[in-house]
């Protein structure tokens, strides 16, 4: 009887092995990002502070040395590029460049952006359509790099007229940046510069009405026959006062406007409609000047049309004032027709 041979089987024990690695990414964007504190404006409400920075130094700087990683896609150049539009007629000045001015979605207050490669000595203003970051004045020619990074500035500049309050400015992406090769077409992914956000705290001095805000000023009746001819008028006057007291480092400046017609730059009060007297007016004079004054717009801009000054400056105390006005008929046409005169003013205060 023959017998089989058994079959044998061998296992081999094979031990498992791991493989732990890191793959770096070649060509990868991060966000370049800038913090900036609180910062703090105190001064006149109107003062001439467009264009002009809000705080001191620059609000905030950061830096990453790698911000793109080109080792991949070529870059002999990089790009930024604003996400904003600038404010129209507003620009900056460091003493070296002049940026353009973005709107934070704040009103009255805008900001401006600077790159700086990191071989380089100059900053770079990021304007439309782009700015070149590298090579940055003072790095020589573009060569292959294997990353790029910067440093990146942030100050806040005012755009218009300043509100007391806390104003909170919202986190948002301020300009994207690429690198490019050689033909200048774009390489890489984007990356952001991102502002982190921060608060601007805002007091704007000026001053208070101490006196009646709505006045009633009642001129004395007169006779027709006390009117000689256009631009005569009689000696009947009325007064009144509008006080003020007003923070220190405040100078005022006033505009009185026709309620009646508000477009008028002339020295008249036109009647109102509840007139029924025809051929006159009424007339303005202040602190007993003989002149009398001449209207403008409503308005508290710097250099309003006939605009004057009350009093007050930069370096004066916490002040009071009174400012006494007289009203006076004023024959306007050729022949004057009796009955009831109605005229209205306003007085707008710029805080300078």
């Amino acid at each position: 009887m023959n017998t089989l041979p058994k079959c044998l089987t061998a296992l081999a024990l094979l031990p498992l092995v791991s493989f732990v690695g890191t793959v770096h990414a070649a060509c990868a964007a991060h966000d370049l990002h800038v913090a900036v504190p609180t910062l703090s404006y105190v001064g006149p409400a109107d003062a001439p502070i467009i264009g002009k920075q809000i705080g001191s130094g620059w609000g905030g700087t950061s830096n990453n040395v790698t911000v793109l990683e080109v080792s991949s896609c070529p870059a002999q150049y990089s790009y930024a590029e604003p996400i904003d539009t600038p404010v129209p007629g507003v620009t900056y000045s460091d003493g070296t460049t002049t940026y353009p001015v973005y709107p934070t979605g704040v009103a009255g207050i805008g900001y401006v952006m600077g790159l700086r490669d990191n071989n380089a000595t100059q900053w770079v203003a990021i304007k439309p359509p782009n700015a070149q970051t590298y090579p940055a004045p003072g790095t020589g020619t573009g060569v292959q790099t294997s990353t790029l990074g910067w440093w990146v500035r942030v100050l806040f500049v005012a755009t218009g007229q300043l509100k007391s309050g806390a104003y909170t400015l919202p986190s948002k992406r301020l300009a994207r940046v690429w690198g490019a090769n050689s033909s200048k077409v774009q390489t890489s992914p984007n990356a952001y510069l991102v502002f982190d956000g921060s608060t601007i705290n805002v007091t704007a001095k000026g001053c208070d009405l101490t006196s009646t805000q709505d006045m009633a000023v009642e001129l004395p009746a007169v006779n027709v026959a006390q009117f000689g001819s256009v631009g005569s008028s009689p000696a009947a006057s009325a007064s009144f006062d509008v006080s003020l007291s007003c923070q220190s480092g405040v100078a005022v400046y006033a505009t009185m406007t026709d309620a009646n017609a508000p477009g008028s730059r002339g020295t008249a009060l036109a009647l109102g409609g509840a007139s029924t007297a025809s051929g006159v007016g009424v007339r303005l004079f202040r602190n007993g000047l003989s002149t009398p004054l001449a209207f403008g717009p409503d308005s508290s801009a710097i250099g309003n049309v006939n605009q004057w000054l009350v009093g007050g400056g930069t370096s004066a105390s916490a002040t009071t004032y009174s400012i006494p006005f007289i009203a006076r008929y004023v024959q306007l046409a050729s022949s004057v027709s009796p009955g009831s005169v109605e005229a209205a003013a306003t007085i707008t205060l710029s805080y300078q």
